[in-house]
This record gives C-alpha cells, sequence and structure tokens, in this order.
C-alpha cells in the first residue's frame, strides 16, 4: 500500500521536483495510511521519507524526456 500511494503521488510531479519535495510526499501517505489504521484501532505519528529511489526503466525514461528538452532548447537557442 505504501509503494502504490508513493507511485501516485510522485507521478504528479515533474522530474526535477521529485526528490524536493519528500515531506509533501510523506505527508500525504502518512494521511492515507493513519486513516487505514485508525479501522484497526491503531494511530500513526509520521511518515519519513529519507530516499526516493525509481525503478531504473523510468528513471531512465525521465531522464530522457529531461534531456530531451535540454536539446530542443539548445536547438532553439541556436536557430535564434
Amino acid at each position: 500500500m505504501v509503494e502504490e500511494q508513493l507511485r501516485a503521488k510522485i507521478f504528479t510531479f515533474k522530474h526535477d521536483e521529485i526528490f524536493g519535495k519528500r515531506n509533501e510526499i510523506g505527508d500525504e501517505v502518512k494521511d492515507t495510511l493513519a486513516s487505514k489504521l485508525h479501522e484497526f484501532g491503531m494511530e500513526l505519528d509520521s511518515v519519513q521519507v529519507k530516499d526516493i529511489s525509481l525503478d531504473k526503466n523510468v528513471e531512465e525514461a525521465m531522464n530522457a524526456v529531461v534531456s530531451a528538452l535540454k536539446l530542443k532548447k539548445a536547438a532553439i537557442t541556436e536557430a535564434e
């Protein structure tokens, strides 16, 4: 469930935002998990996201997008 929540939240960010928004990601995961744990009489104090490691294919795809955007910007600048 935690991985599913992390994937759903990370999907909403741009590549360069993912690693800088660990607190926001942790807060959202905490809210979701806290409501589930409450059903079992448990309370969740906090969630810390210390490290985000993406699937290698996802990371490569995201890097390819960033690279393509930089190449596009370079081509536009050169054409101007």
